[in-house]
């Protein structure tokens, strides 16, 4: 921009009368000098030294209020005497003329500065000094200082007033200029520098502006987006579900804004990248001038949608598989144990295949129950159970259950190499989830088949962590293993690799979440082409209390006494009350807790053991148990379950889990009378 020339400055000493064509040439040309220069302080420097020369002063100078309000800033200066002397800054709530103006809000005439109390001296030449404020409606913006030799008469400071105007219309300009260009600057950091994929649109829906983020997501430079339009940028299938030009044009003019829809981008080896699409329409003067659109990415929100989905499905078929397995649990009973009576009453005088296929019949029975046993501890969803957990045995189960899912390719191996307690103090399902993760995560790093191996042994513990009892449990794969950028970000959630992206989601991140929770330390060893070594350190714990065992005891025990039994399953009820008349007990019995009641207050001095089912209509037993405590005092029970023992609550002191043994019920039995009445 050219500097405006100051030119010859018409002259108009202190208390002259100037004549109008003078005054006017100095307003003109003050007006003129201001009006070109709003982008340009030098401007406001010249058209004060135009008033300095016109009307004979000492010092012209132009104070701007701070952004704050409470300080005054030297804007621009014109001076005959030293200008070292002026105050580059003053407080607004301090002394001297200026600052009492701009309180005042009026024009200060002080014809004596030196005898006036708010004056601070900075030159002997200075005698009159002439402040106005420079003004936005009622608000002060500035003050315009004048400071000459002798008093400002009437007819001159008319005329500087006049030039106030001016310098107070230019600077309040200049001020909503800078502010402006603050507020541009701030939207462009903010525009270019969001996380948000930003860009603006035209009428045709091509691309005019982009964002830095919205140019990272698509890995193209912005000449090669600009002028595109989005559903160009998107992956085939996605374009083809994309919005027509016209459709999107007339809801932007009508609605202001698009209903949110969903793309997908294109990225290099993963699965495309989902994006949400919120538009809002650019208007002007009433009239659609493209609009504005923030893209947002719910790649992972689509995937924890789906992940919920899967655990709202698994968590059914949990429900699911505990109903079935209670069910299969009675029935298991009715078999086993009408098997065991035949043995008991008949097997001397049964032919020896009889015996031989009987026995066979009974091992497939116990392999069932196992197999219902296993199913029951996995499908259990109650994260805060926690007990002694044998990790051995939880191997051994869990592998059981993954010889029906992993690829006949893969061979499954375990070994141990301690001779001591293997027992940990955790949550059965989430160790037993902790082992099928892994083996799902070594079964897609083995496409073609490989070998996969648990063993578990003793340890001093990780490293940086207190020396002590530690059990080491270490799973192997002979898959294609991991380069140093995978290993460093298997855990995150939803973290993929370009060679088995199907593995992408929670479940190593659930793996080291499990080992958290449970004080323990997780390590990684894998490099590619040399297979991957989990190794999973937890404290050991010392004093697991054993839970009852089915085989304690070579034969069954027997015993006297009269037993109220109360199964809502007539065959399990029947095959049980056989068992427990064979064990030598009476046996007096119950298919519902209403009849059991009844029982009981007929002869409630007769019974010294309640076997009670947990599962049944009317009420539960141990809510059945409570009601008779209540009644009739304490009472001997014995809690019978075909769901997974290890969830229940704190009342089941005594309890068997289904499918009976006699071995099992007669001890169960013979405790359970033993012990002290509740």
């Amino acid at each position: 921009m050219s500097k405006p020339q100051t030119g010859a400055a018409p002259q108009i000493r202190a208390g002259g009368d100037p004549s109008l064509v003078v005054q006017l040439e100095t307003l003109v040309r003050v007006n003129e000098l201001l009006l070109n220069g709003v982008k340009d302080d030098e401007a406001l420097q010249q058209a004060l030294s135009v008033v300095l020369e016109s009307f004979a002063l000492l010092v012209a100078s132009v104070y701007e209020i701070s952004a704050d309000g409470n300080w005054l800033h030297l804007r621009a200066a014109a001076s005959k005497i030293s200008t070292e002397q002026l105050l580059p800054r003053m407080a607004l709530g301090g002394p001297g003329i200026i600052p009492e103006t701009v309180r005042n809000k009026q024009p200060l005439h002080v014809e004596d500065c030196h005898s006036h109390s708010s004056y601070v001296a900075r030159d002997s030449a200075v005698l009159s000094e002439y402040a106005i404020p420079l003004l936005s409606s009622s608000r002060v913006v500035g003050v315009l200082n004048l400071e000459a030799a002798a008093p400002f008469d009437a007819e001159m400071r008319k005329m500087l007033d006049r030039v106030a105007l001016a310098v107070g219309a230019v600077l309040l300009n200049r001020q909503l200029y800078d502010e402006a260009k603050r507020s541009r600057d701030h939207l462009h950091d903010l525009y270019h520098n969001s996380p948000l994929w930003h860009h603006s649109f035209d009428n045709e829906t091509k691309i005019t502006e982009i964002n830095q983020a919205g140019l990272d997501y698509l890995g193209l430079s912005r000449d090669r987006v600009i002028g595109r339009r989005l559903s160009e940028l998107c992956t085939s299938a996605s374009a083809r579900r994309f919005p027509p030009v016209e459709s999107v044009i007339e809801e932007l003019a009508q609605q202001r804004e698009l209903t949110p829809f969903d793309v997908e981008l294109p990225t290099r080896g993963d699965e495309p990248r989902l994006m949400r699409v919120y538009a809002n329409a650019v208007m002007v003067e009433g009239e659609l001038h493209g609009g504005r659109a923030v893209l947002l990415n719910v790649t992972q929100e689509r995937e924890l949608q789906r992940q919920l989905v899967e655990a709202q499905k698994m968590q059914a078929v949990g429900t699911l598989t505990a109903g079935i397995a209670h069910d299969f649990n009675n029935i298991l009973t009715t078999v086993l144990g009408q098997i065991e009576l035949l043995n008991m009453r008949h097997g001397a005088r049964l032919p020896e295949d009889a015996l031989e296929r009987l026995k066979r019949i009974e091992r497939s029975g116990r392999r069932a129950a196992t197999l219902v046993g296993q199913l029951l501890s996995f499908s259990r969803q109650d994260p805060r159970q926690m007990g002694a957990v044998d990790l051995w045995a939880m191997v051994g189960a869990t592998m059981e259950l993954l010889r029906h899912g992993v690829p006949e390719n893969i061979e499954l191996h375990k070994e141990l190499l301690r001779s001591g307690s293997s027992t940990v103090w955790g949550n059965l399902g989430q160790l037993q989830q902790m082992l099928v993760n892994l083996a799902n995560n070594a079964q897609q790093s083995m496409p073609k088949g490989g070998k996969l191996s648990f063993s578990l042994q003793d340890s001093e513990g990780p490293e940086g962590e207190p020396r002590g009892r530690w059990v080491l449990l270490t799973v192997r794969d002979t898959g294609m293993g991991m380069n140093e950028t995978i290993r460093e970000r298997i855990f995150e959630p939803f973290f993929s690799n370009e060679r088995h992206h199907d593995a992408a989601g929670l479940g190593l991140a659930i793996v080291y979440g499990i080992v958290q929770a449970h004080q323990g330390v997780i390590e990684l060893e894998s490099a590619p082409g040399q297979g991957t070594t989990f190794r999973i350190y937890l404290p050991l714990w010392q004093s697991a209390i054993e839970p009852m065992p089915n085989n304690q005891q070579p034969e069954p025990s027997t015993g006297k006494g009269r037993i109220l039994l109360v199964e809502d399953d007539v065959a399990v009820a029947e095959t049980t009350g056989q068992m427990l008349l064979s064990l030598g007990y009476e046996v007096e019995t119950a298919t519902l807790p209403s009849q059991a009641l009844a029982i009981y207050e007929k002869e409630r001095d007769g019974f010294d053991l309640v076997v009670t089912d947990i599962t049944m209509p009317e009420m539960n037993g141990y809510e059945l148990a409570e009601r008779i405590q209540a009644r009739y005092g304490p009472v001997h029970v014995l809690f019978v379950t075909g769901y997974d023992f290890s969830g229940v609550g704190p009342s089941s002191r005594f309890l068997l889990q289904k499918p009976l043994t006699l071995q099992s019920l007669g001890e169960g039995v013979r405790m359970a009378m033993a012990s002290e009445a509740q």
